[in-house]
């Protein structure tokens, strides 16, 4: 990874010595990273009514303080990156990050989410670097309901084509799907189709009820799995594990392609919880629902050693929830800040 400036990591002892851990003893292995909190669509769960209020005047990190503390919880012993937004590719430097984070000796996995909009001009550099993945946010197959999810007028035949691309490319492609009561239920399916003609995984999400997601109506992983048994019969647990998150995934009869569930709402598996997530503006968010963390970039553009910073995280990590608070039936929460803010 590159130099940050002169400063350089202590690997003898102090921060950097002892793995990452919460004060339940959950060890953290995993980062999602937002490069940016600018989106170019405007999905209505995550992004407000008024887009002016989009743009804020907050400092964000530049590449190189990414770079840095991307390399702090590396030596910390996080080897899981995942790049996010906002929109990640929309950064200016977005391959640059990934490509260094490819070349750190302590990372094990970088992947990155995005909405496929402007993949055709990536790929080919994300498939060159060997990113371990991309995860494609298609939560309608129809122009209609696609419109209506992503805020846009936009034909999904080009995001399709994209990810046809990107496979092609050799890139590691899963789908991402958010499924919505009265809204893309009657997508679940040929979303589902559409992966498994092309072996690509495809993981059902449940609606994190946060900020604008709190005005919508998630389906439970039941009421999907009852909805894809309906058309492809029972469906099976898979054996082995797919990915560096939380999703349990099934097999379907005839097909090697697999279905993941991420059941964060109805079937809470925070007590394996190895993940936190770092904001664009360097914000260091421990539970996705609760507001704990730490402030990074501030510390950070005082000066801060990485020493310190390394202490500042192990502090926060250290006051990591024990669970969230959401509730499926009224969609109660805590964390009012909207997901656009954390981070996908």
């Amino acid at each position: 990874m590159e130099t940050t400036g002169g400063n350089r990591i202590e690997e003898r002892d102090g921060p950097m010595h002892e793995p990452l851990k919460d004060g339940l003893g959950r060890r953290i292995e995993y980062i999602r990273v937002s490069l940016t909190h600018q989106c170019n669509y405007a999905y209505p769960f995550c992004m407000p009514s008024d887009l002016s209020r989009c743009h804020g005047t907050e400092r964000s990190l530049s590449t190189s303080e990414i770079l840095r503390l991307c390399r702090i919880f590396s030596r910390l012993g996080v080897g899981n990156f995942k790049i996010t937004g906002g929109e990640p590719l929309l950064h200016p430097e977005a391959t640059r990050i990934l490509e260094n984070l490819k070349r750190e000796e302590n990372v094990a996995c970088v992947t990155v989410t995005t909405n496929a909009s402007t993949l055709d001009r990536h790929a080919a550099q994300l498939a060159d670097m060997g990113l371990d993945g991309v995860n494609v946010s298609l939560n309608a197959i129809s122009d209609a309901t696609y419109g209506k999810v992503t805020g846009r007028k936009l034909k999904v035949s080009r995001i399709l084509r994209n990810i046809d691309l990107a496979c092609r490319l050799g890139l590691n492609i899963k789908l991402n799907m958010v499924p919505l009561r009265g809204i893309n239920e009657a997508d679940i399916i040929p979303v589902l189709e559409f992966a498994l003609e092309r072996g690509i995984y495809v993981r059902f999400i449940e609606l994190m009820p946060i900020g604008q997601g709190r005005s919508f109506s998630g389906l439970s992983m039941r009421e999907v799995k009852r909805i894809i048994e309906k058309r492809f019969g029972s469906v099976e647990l898979a054996a082995g594990r797919f990915g560096n998150g939380p999703a349990v995934y099934y097999t379907v009869n005839g097909h090697a392609a697999k279905i993941g569930y991420i059941a964060a709402v109805s079937e809470q598996f925070c007590n394996t919880c190895n993940r936190i997530r770092l904001s664009s503006t360097g914000f260091l968010k421990t539970c996705l629902h609760h507001n704990h963390g730490v402030e990074l970039g501030i510390p950070l553009w005082n000066g801060a050693s990485d020493d310190t910073l390394a202490a500042l995280i192990r502090q926060a990590v250290a006051a990591k929830p024990a669970h969230h608070e959401f509730s499926l039936e009224t969609g109660a929460g805590l964390g009012d800040v909207p997901m656009y803010r954390i981070g996908g």
